[in-house]
This record gives structure tokens, C-alpha cells and sequence, in this order.
């Protein structure tokens, strides 16, 4: 089975919608609902993205193309990571994930792609606890050891105040060795 992999200018496209700032995830497939291809939404006009629903702030920034900027800077950081960029209109985006109600636009992939496709691990936590997190935690002093048979645990990357390199976010798509 061969899985498709996006060219450069998509992947382009599909990091500007996503640094759109305030469009978040269900913002963006609000856009791709009505405009098909991150491509499309860029095309539009101002007025077109108002009548979608979005703010003139973002339809703004939008039209402007300002994330663009940004995008190429994240594109180059994804190559020197050897990361990948698995959009939500592709074969190789974990099905399960396509259904919940917010589904990430993107997801940054470093490993075996074609590893989403089977059974994930999906781990919820947070970079900050509070005091109260931290004294009821389930696990006394680390999560119990995975399976024999590994999982690979696809993640999202979280906004946050500061800029990272969304390519080194520390995720994988390939078994634990």
C-alpha cells in the first residue's frame, strides 16, 4: 500500500492554516469544509472568510499571508528534525482520530508513517501540573511498562505563548526499541 506524502507547497499551505493565529483545529475544518484545500482558503477573499464565519482579524491575517513567514521557518525545522506533515484529507491520518469532534488539522510525524494506521496510544497529560495534580497522580512513580506488542502514540502539538520548534516536540510514530 503506498501512502500518499504531501510536496512541499502543500505542506507549505497546510502549516500557514494552521499558525493562523486564533483559528485553532475546529476553526480550520470549519475553512475545509467550505473551501476544500488549505490552497482555496488562501484564494479567498476577505469578505469570502467573513461569510464562513471567521473573525475579520483572521480573515485578515489570512488574506494578508502573513503566516506564510512563519510556515517556511517551520518547514525548514521539520526537514532538519526529518519530520513529516500527515494532513486530515490523507489516506495515512489514523481513522479514530479523524471522528472526534475537534480533530487536529495536522499531524508532525517523525518515524514510520504508515504505523498510524494501526492500533495508538493516546496519553493525556499536561507540561505544568498543579500542586493538587501532582499529589493524585494515578502512577506512583512512572506509568506501568507498555505491552510486549508496542503502540505508536500519535500527538498533536499544543499551542502555546511560546514559539517552539513543532518538528522537536519529542513524539514518535515508531515502536519504543
Amino acid at each position: 500500500m503506498s501512502i500518499k506524502t504531501l510536496d512541499q507547497e502543500e505542506t507549505l499551505y497546510w502549516l500557514a492554516l494552521r499558525l493562523i493565529p486564533g483559528l485553532g483545529a475546529q476553526g480550520a475544518c470549519r475553512l475545509l469544509e467550505q473551501f476544500r484545500t488549505p490552497q482555496a482558503v488562501f484564494r479567498a477573499s476577505r469578505s469570502e472568510l467573513e461569510a464562513a464565519g471567521l473573525p475579520g482579524s483572521a480573515a485578515q491575517s489570512i488574506v494578508s499571508g502573513c503566516t506564510f513567514e512563519d510556515a517556511v521557518l517551520q518547514q525548514e525545522k521539520m526537514r532538519e528534525a526529518g519530520a513529516s506533515l500527515v494532513s486530515l484529507t490523507e489516506a495515512s491520518y489514523p481513522g479514530q482520530l479523524r471522528e472526534i469532534y475537534d480533530p487536529p488539522p495536522v499531524l508532525f510525524v517523525r518515524g514510520r508513517v504508515e504505523l498510524l494506521s494501526g492500533v495508538n496510544v493516546g496519553v493525556v497529560g499536561t507540561r505544568r501540573p498543579t500542586p493538587y495534580g501532582v499529589s493524585h497522580k494515578r502512577w506512583p512513580r512512572a506509568p506501568p511498562p507498555r505491552s510486549r506488542r508496542s503502540a505508536p502514540s500519535p500527538s498533536g502539538v499544543g499551542r502555546s505563548k511560546r514559539p517552539r520548534n513543532i518538528a522537536s516536540s519529542g513524539f514518535r510514530t515508531s515502536p519504543p526499541r
